[in-house]
């Protein structure tokens, strides 16, 4: 597993779609983009359609899978002749923690983040075992300090946690800051 983090608009996606690219194209292996991203407002449809084109634009073919929240149903469409970009983790974390919740407040107790956390996690190992490569993108939220309201705090605490578990099993990480990606580990 490859784990990408860095601040909003660091340049992370594009880095993991060349990191991709790269090892695809090394191993003659197949592409995957698993977008876990809604377009819910004006600004998210217009990233989503720039990310879109990237990948028009990339001299292998990728096949684009949009899922708000992963799940093991479908990791049967992957064997190990893939390589899969999940983009974005903290989406992801935001999609479980927030949309669910239109009509109540998520929730801040210590078992629900225990349980999400586990969840996350055992769907991410099971897409690491199961493809040649995964690599997985995620924002550095722990710096934005919001420990004002109990929700964004229990959702930071689940990104640090999180982050800190994918890192322990990945075999190479890296924090992309200004478009440079810097090698944590591996």
């Amino acid at each position: 597993m490859i784990f990408v983090t860095g601040g909003v608009r660091s340049g992370k996606s594009s880095f993991a779609e060349q990191l991709a690219v790269e090892i695809a194209s090394e191993h003659q292996l197949h592409l995957h983009y698993i977008a876990t991203s809604e377009g819910t407002d004006d600004e998210m449809r217009k990233r989503i359609t720039l990310h879109r084109l990237a990948r028009e634009k990339s001299p292998l073919p990728w096949k684009t899978w949009e899922f708000p929240y992963p799940n093991l149903h479908l990791i049967s469409n992957f064997g190990k002749e893939d390589v899969i970009l999940l983009d974005c983790l903290t989406t992801w974390m935001g999609n479980v923690c927030f949309h669910q919740f239109e009509c109540s407040p998520p929730s801040t107790s210590e078992a629900f983040m225990n349980s999400t956390v586990l969840k996350v996690m055992n769907t991410i190992d099971a897409f690491s075992a199961r493809v040649h490569t995964f690599i997985l993108v995620s924002n550095e939220l722990l710096h934005d300090g919001n420990l004002d309201d109990p929700y964004v705090f229990a959702y930071q605490r689940m990104i640090g946690l999180l982050h800190q578990k994918i890192v322990n099993r990945a075999d190479t990480a890296f924090l992309v800051e200004t478009g440079i990606a810097l090698k944590m580990k591996g």
